[in-house]
């Protein structure tokens, strides 16, 4: 082995691990399944070989759904399949280890955090072929009145504070590929039902190859091919008036079980924001080098511009320590806003992500008794402390509200949610090819709106067991509820949703026929979510697993059989090998795209690491530790014996290199060039460009032939902003001036009726 004792790289260092690594483990990977409605059921299908001249132990470690349950498991030995029994954690790790020291072949499946899965499959002869296969339904996220579906499918490398346990790192860390290995391709097809209500189908991530069938649904594929080195995500736009209260139904035994989607609040343009005063919280960390940060930036920039006259604002930049735009709140003027787009310019990636102490410093600012705060991280949520994190918001959020960002290609989307539940907000995720400028504007939009608050459900005719979640959030504009619910059926049964809007009361009542048959699919999701809500309390309150919400846990994923962090699926040959379980070899992952090892440690990986098939920590600036690529195979090991049969499967995981770019686009030229975004960014504070109308009238234009108005699209704030000025100059604009300003908007009124907009000013 080589020595690393001299080997230095800045402020990182190498610790070598024993375990080896190789991509070549995982020879395909392939995701089925159907959409039904707002539901998911998918299987997982991987398979793996082992190359080498030796029998071995598969580790492998990967992301799914983290609001998935997942309910089957099996694997397959030639033509034979075993299907995995689910039992108590510990039980089941002991099942395995004495089945792999026997020389039976043994799979276990864990699950390492809500979203985050190891599979370990033992004694896998030289040559030797074995299939997984994972099951589990999920449900659609409804977003901007379209459904969303999300496979993720890449795992960004995390940060580790120096006092993460040891077996964190261990279990949570995956080994990573070369550049130029060779990774095995993924397949994805998934069958949608919608009863012919689908409007558009779309993918933000992948392109996609569509087949529609004579029965109305449609099979969607990856279009080429692809490796898993980022998020697959699927939008369903659907047709037709959206029904105000969805119901699906399931009847088992003397009860109810049913999954409620609630149509959010309308947007309303003439509804002005209250004061308010953001914080804006900007991880700069490693992981967000290159696209992310500069996503992150130019949103901030769109945002600082859509904010209201009254309001005022922090920024905050943080990584292994944190640095404040200023140390006291500014005012949304043409002077700070310039002030902060200068700051933002100068922020580059660098450190780990010590998220904690950001938040924290930004919890104890001092209260603004005349504005509502408003916390927004941006982030990708690349921590392993997410707990210590999520506890700090329970106990230390008062009257403030957190709104989250989760950017970049493969992020962390139980963390990045839950820190937005808990601070009774929004989670948006938006990939590397995606627009965050639309997507914070939308945002600007759905705060600057009153929230359906105080949400209670009534039950007329029914006993209530549960309701999912508990309690029930705020709605925001364009923001659905979506919950679930076990009860009694006595009567006739109506549903009541009561909540405040603007000091109003507001109601919307559905009936529930009587559900005839069992939905599996219904009941287990009821039963995941009644287990994050245990999950929740265990981590909250510091649980042990004496406790008996534990012991809850444990009886609700035995008698659903649905996987959680205290129970494992194992499987277990029957058969018997002479080997001993085999050496332990991780299966390496690709970086996600977009990513490399640069905005980690500020160089390269040394190359004599490279030359190791040992993952490998280095030890991040400031302290901490982030998991270092790994590459080749250990001289132990011989020469493989045997490659994937079908090379065309192993495609090159080296993601294209992109750098921190901050463009500086004149008005003029963004103007003939049509860059909406560019656009957006060049607004001043008072609605204008340049204080010119003729230059503002254009601009206006422009935002109305891409299809924005103060009504509708993305830039609903920005364009009253601009009309608002517009309409205040005309009175003292030279008559020529006025020619061209006026048909602009005329043009406006006659799309919107925007009642400002009237005869009396021509």
């Amino acid at each position: 082995m080589t020595d690393f004792d001299d080997l230095k790289l800045g402020a990182a260092f190498v610790v070598e691990k024993e375990n080896l690594a190789s991509a070549l483990p995982l020879r395909a990977t392939k995701i089925s399944g159907e959409i039904i409605g707002e539901s998911a059921a998918i299987t997982v299908e991987q398979q793996f070989i082992n190359p080498f001249d030796i029998a071995i132990e598969i580790a492998y470690l990967f992301p799914l759904p983290h609001t998935a349950a997942i309910y089957d498991y099996s694997i397959q030995i030639g033509e034979r399949t075993i299907q995995a029994a689910l039992k108590a954690k510990d039980q089941a790790e002991a099942d395995y280890r004495k089945a792999a020291e026997q020389g039976k072949r043994a799979s276990l499946l864990n699950q390492q955090r809500p979203n985050l899965f190891s599979i370990a499959v033992a004694n896998v002869q030289p040559g030797e072929v074995i299939i997984t296969r994972i099951s589990c339904d999920d449900r659609l996220k409804v977003e901007n009145e379209a459904l969303e579906f999300v496979i993720p499918m890449g795992i960004t490398p995390r940060y580790y504070p120096l006092t993460a346990p040891a077996e964190d790192v261990e279990n949570l860390s995956p080994a990573y590929t070369e550049e130029d290995a060779k990774v095995s391709g993924v397949e994805i097809a998934l069958t949608t039902h919608m009863d012919g209500r689908i409007e558009r189908i779309n993918s933000p991530s992948h392109p996609l190859d569509m087949i529609i069938r004579d029965n109305g649904s449609v099979t969607v594929q990856l279009a080429g091919r692809h490796i898993p080195n980022k998020d697959f995500v699927l939008r369903l736009a659907v047709a037709g008036e959206k029904p105000q209260l969805a119901v699906y139904s399931s009847h088992s035994d003397d009860s109810e079980t049913i999954l409620a989607t609630l149509a959010p609040p309308r947007y309303d343009a003439a509804v002005s924001a209250p004061p308010r005063e953001f914080v804006f919280i900007l991880d700069r960390s490693g992981s967000m080098h290159g696209k992310p940060l500069e996503q992150a930036v130019n949103a901030l920039k769109a945002c600082l511009r859509a904010m209201g006259e009254r309001d005022t604002f922090y920024l905050q930049a943080f990584e292994s320590a944190y640095t404040w735009f200023r140390s006291s709140p500014s005012s949304v003027t043409q002077e700070d806003v310039n002030a902060a787009d200068t700051w933002l310019n100068g922020i580059t990636s660098r450190g780990g992500t010590e998220i904690l102490s950001a938040l924290r410093a930004a919890l104890n600012l001092d209260a603004d008794p005349e504005r509502q705060r408003t916390l927004i991280f941006l982030t990708d949520g690349a921590v392993s402390n997410e707990a210590a994190v999520l506890e700090t918001v329970t106990a230390r959020l008062v009257d403030g509200r957190i709104f989250t960002f989760g950017l970049g290609p493969s992020v962390n989307r139980y963390f990045i949610d839950k820190l937005a539940q808990l601070g009774r907000g929004t989670a948006q995720f938006v990939g590397l090819s995606e627009d965050i400028e639309t997507a914070i504007t939308r945002f600007q939009d759905r705060i600057s709106q009153p929230a359906l608050q105080d949400l209670s459900l009534d039950w007329e005719g029914a006993r209530v067991e549960h309701v999912f979640p508990h309690p029930l959030p705020d709605l925001y504009t364009g923001q659905p509820l979506q919950f679930s619910a076990k009860f009694q059926r006595t009567g006739d049964t109506r549903l009541i949703l009561t909540g405040k809007l603007r000091d109003e009361v507001t109601t919307q009542t559905a009936n529930l026929p009587p559900a005839s048959d069992v939905n599996p699919l219904v009941e287990r999701l009821y039963a995941r979510a009644h287990i994050e809500m245990l999950a929740d309390r265990v981590r909250r309150e510091r649980l042990d697993t004496s406790s008996d919400d534990v012991k809850q846990i444990i009886a609700l994923s035995l008698r659903h059989r649905i996987l959680t962090g205290y129970t494992a699926f194992v499987a277990i040959d029957s058969a018997t090998t002479d080997s001993k379980g085999g050496e332990r070899v991780e299966v390496a992952l690709p970086l996600p795209e977009g990513l490399d090892w640069h905005g980690f440690l500020g160089a390269p990986a040394p190359a004599g690491a490279m030359m190791l098939a040992a993952p490998m920590n280095f030890a991040a600036p400031g302290g901490g530790i982030l998991r270092a690529p790994v590459a080749k195979r250990s001289s132990s090991l011989s020469a493989p014996s045997l490659h994937p049969a079908d090379d065309d499967l192993l495609l090159a995981s080296a993601p294209p290199k992109l750098g921190l770019v901050h463009p500086d686009v004149l008005d003029n030229a963004a103007l003939q060039a049509k860059d909406i975004k560019a656009l957006a960014r060049q607004q001043r504070i008072n609605g204008s460009w340049g204080d010119d109308p003729i230059k503002t009238s254009r601009a206006l234009a422009i935002f109305m032939d891409a299809g924005h108005t103060t009504q509708t699209g993305s830039y609903r704030r920005q364009l009253l902003k601009a009309v608002t000025w517009l309409l205040a100059q005309i009175p003292t604009l030279l008559l020529g001036v006025r020619e061209q300003v006026i048909p602009v908007l005329d043009r406006l009124y006659e799309e919107t009726g925007d009642g400002r907009v009237a005869d009396e000013w021509r």
